[in-house]
């Protein structure tokens, strides 16, 4: 009998395995087969830009964002990727350079979004065709330190990525694309494999327990990984834990934080003037405001008035369920709410450029339905009518962000041994900011991309891979984070 049954056991087991194991071995194969079409999708997309030529952009004016002047009648010379030279029109012009005509132009350093979220190699050619020619993604996947490490070899039409590591936050409000962080221990061990892994920064949330944010703090001290926070506020815990942090992130959240909700702009202007004693780097992320804004009180009629195309269609499917849709379904006492936020966050900005707080340009690119590149643009004119002057802008989106990033000897100025990361510009943009929407040439890393390549490079940017493709930065990211040993 025992026989018997032990027989008719191994019998089911093995016609479960029958069964089980091709299955299994077909999904291996499908998953496989996948993930080869998914980087064929990838390689297929960037457009490498060939070798750097020697050029000398001639009788141009350039913008010294430094010194806030503009020099004019310049030579600028450059050759492997870098700014050799720069002098007076007066000097005979260097053997060995092509010559680029550029009397009554003007060239400026390309423009840094220090604020997007990236999901597609489409967007960071968008981004490029407008100008912004270095971007820091704020959520990291393992698909970001690829594309970077990518650049660093093959010059691609791209803007230069900068990628924090995943987001941490609290169990309380975190969702699939972020990493909960419940102790102290596991937020030193993610620090310091984040730090192993590459990335450049970590992206830290408000909604962490006070003991699990300072840790993060502190190991992230420790290793030498800067930390890029979600909100310019502490939390529970002193205001001094912030000091150091590479940049804070959203003027919401001050709203959010120490206002508690109210629009009071005197006790706004009583914690900017605590936050400056910490010397912070500010990101403003006034766009996204704006945006919601414009969801909430045009409806559809908005939607319909945006390059949609231009987001990859499972990460729009993501914004749309989790995002947009809440805003386009308020009513009237929510529309005025957001009004009267958008109009508080311009006088809160306008006080934090009064107190001297250094400010980083940030679009927040990549959530709701804000658009790579453009929507940089936007932000800037968002701080123009705050009021902000123009040297105050373009320094936030150049100078500044470069020191923020340590990168000050490589971009963020127009100055001999940098990259050469450039704009050439059809008329002044201290005149008119719209100018540097439209920039008659980008030059990146001293590639020179102008006309039909130009328009071709932004048509690129439009085409936004595949919901196959989003998914698969989706699902490798959660794979990593999941089943690869990250928990």
């Amino acid at each position: 009998m025992v026989l018997l049954i032990t027989f008719q056991i191994m019998h089911r087991l093995l016609k479960a395995l029958l069964i089980v194991v091709p299955v299994t071995v077909l999904a291996i194969l499908l998953l496989l087969v996948s993930a080869v079409q998914w980087q064929r999708m990838v390689d297929g997309q960037r457009w490498e830009l060939g070798e750097a030529q020697a050029i000398v952009i001639n009788d141009v004016a350039i913008l010294d964002l430094s010194n806030m002047r503009v020099i004019a009648r310049q030579n600028v010379y450059l050759a492997d990727g870098q700014i050799k030279a720069v002098e007076n029109v007066s000097q005979a012009l260097k053997l060995g350079y092509k010559v680029v005509p550029a009397s009554g132009r003007y060239l400026s350093p390309g423009l840094i979004d220090s604020h997007v979220h990236v999901y597609s190699p489409s967007e960071l050619a968008l981004n490029l065709s407008y100008g912004v020619t270095t971007v820091r993604n704020l959520r990291g996947f393992p698909v970001h330190l690829r594309w970077r490490d990518q650049q660093k070899v093959v010059a691609f039409g791209e803007a230069s990525l900068l990628t924090s590591s995943p987001v941490l936050d609290g169990p309380k409000y975190a969702h699939l694309m972020q990493e909960v962080v419940s102790s102290s221990e596991q937020a030193r061990q993610r620090v310091r494999l984040y730090k192993e892994q590459g990335f450049d920064s970590l992206k830290v949330y408000s909604y962490l327990d006070q003991q699990v944010q300072e840790a993060i703090f502190d190991e992230a001290r420790k290793v030498g990984l800067p930390v890029a926070k979600h909100g310019p506020h502490a939390g529970q815990s002193p205001l001094k834990m912030l000091a150091g942090a590479e940049s804070l992130e959203h003027l919401e959240d001050i709203v959010q934080g120490p206002l508690a909700y109210k629009l009071d702009i005197e006790r706004a202007r009583e914690y900017l003037q605590q936050l400056s004693e910490l010397d912070p780097y500010l990101t403003p992320t006034l766009a996204s405001i704006d945006h919601f804004t414009r969801l909430a009180r045009d409806k559809q009629n908005y939607v319909d008035s945006l390059p949609l195309a231009a987001i990859n269609p499972f990460f729009r499917f993501l914004n749309t369920e989790f995002s947009v849709n809440r805003w386009l379904a308020v009513g009237l006492e929510d529309q005025k709410w957001n009004e009267q936020l958008r109009a508080f966050l311009l006088l809160v900005l306008q006080e934090a450029d009064r107190q001297g707080i250094t400010l980083l340009l940030g679009s927040d690119a990549g959530t709701l339905y804000l658009t790579a590149g453009y929507s940089a643009h936007q932000e800037m004119a968002i701080w123009e009518e705050a009021g902000l002057d123009k040297w105050t802008i373009l320094q936030a989106a150049t100078v500044n962000p470069a020191r923020a990033f340590g990168l000050a000897n490589e971009i963020g100025q127009l100055k001999v041994g940098l990259r050469a990361d450039l704009l050439l510009l059809e008329a002044n943009p201290l005149e008119d900011l719209g100018v540097m929407q439209n920039p008659v040439a980008v030059i990146k890393a001293g590639r020179v991309i102008e006309g039909e390549d130009l328009l071709a490079l932004r048509q690129r940017g439009m085409e936004s891979l595949s919901w196959f493709y989003g998914l698969g930065v989706f699902v490798e990211d959660l794979w990593c984070r999941w089943l690869g040993g990250l928990n």
